[in-house]
């Protein structure tokens, strides 16, 4: 079904009676659009380097300049809420996790261990179960959710529901490219997808990163037709990387397998010479999800992990 007013793609859930025999979106559910570099109210041009700039953005989003109040970089104001260290801006980040009833018995777990280590360092913690695109599987949820907040941050990084934070690993903020749009971990050695791992990924509130969010989430023809059907959001970005659609590869940046993430604690994929932030274990069964989260969770669990600092 098609939006009259938007000419986008939606469920039938968030559609209502355009009164002209068609559907529009509802208000609340309105169509994800991409602003390409039109000066809204508030918004500037960086006078280091001459990118568009949003209102909302504490610092240029290509050359890193900070936008000082009322300063000559980019004219918009400030985040009110964030956060300055002396003349520093500290970014404003924020970790999205989503998950539904089918996964809540380990997923909880990790919730709470992604919400201490969001309390520690800073950071937001925004938690979702709702569905947005059910015509697809649990994976392609969390487009919707990143894209209804990515103006809210500097910021975004995603983790999947069977991922959790180490306790006392250092804070995200020292492994986010600032030069780049998206931060990308390697996947485990070995296998068709050691080039990527979705699970763990960072995007920052800038055009570029809704422009690529759209494709790799809404393009149907590259879902269907994607390289390896038995994968999901992660085939897709295999191939948008593969490709370099819409230029990412100059967008982007990786950190080395085990640095952001690492799937396995045992074996091959453990890597923990690297102190890996979080621990993925994709493809495990539930039980050994809940055992390695109740490690930390349960009472008497220890209060820091690989990481301690």
């Amino acid at each position: 079904m098609m939006c009259s007013v938007h000419g986008k793609a939606r469920t039938a859930r968030n559609l209502e009676d355009d009164g002209d025999g068609g559907y529009k979106c509802t208000n609340g559910n309105e169509c994800v659009r991409v602003r390409k570099n039109a000066q809204l109210p508030g918004d500037a041009t960086c006078s280091h380097c001459g990118a568009h700039q949003l209102a909302t953005n504490t610092r240029c989003h290509t050359c890193v300049a900070p936008n000082p109040r009322g300063g000559n970089t980019c004219s918009g104001n400030n985040r009110k809420d964030s956060k300055e260290e002396g003349d520093e801006v500290r970014l404003k980040v924020c970790i999205l996790m989503w998950y539904d009833e089918a996964m809540e018995e380990y997923a909880d777990l990790n919730r709470e261990m992604n919400r201490r280590y969001c309390e520690r360092h800073g950071l937001d913690l925004v938690v979702s179960s709702s569905r947005e695109r059910p015509e697809r599987g649990p994976h392609w949820e969390r487009f919707s959710l990143m894209l209804k907040h990515i103006r809210d941050y500097d910021y975004m990084v995603w983790i999947d529901a069977d991922a959790y934070f180490y306790p006392g690993a250092r804070d995200i903020r020292s492994l986010i490219d600032v030069q780049k749009d998206f931060t990308f971990s390697r996947g485990g050695p070995g296998g068709p997808m050691r080039m990527v791992n979705s699970g763990v990924f960072v995007a920052k509130s800038s055009d570029y990163s809704v422009q690529f969010l759209l494709e790799w989430a809404f393009n149907d023809e590259r879902y269907n037709n994607r390289t390896l059907p038995q994968w999901q959001d992660q085939a897709v970005l295999f191939d948008l990387l593969r490709e370099n659609a819409l230029g990412i590869q100059e967008h982007c940046s990786f950190r080395a397998y085990g640095t952001l993430q690492h799937l396995r604690e045992v074996g091959p994929r453990a890597r923990f010479d690297r102190n890996p932030l979080i621990l993925h274990l994709a493809g495990a069964p539930a039980g050994a999800r809940i055992k390695a989260s109740g490690r930390y969770t349960s009472p008497g669990a220890p209060a820091a992990g690989l990481d301690a600092t």
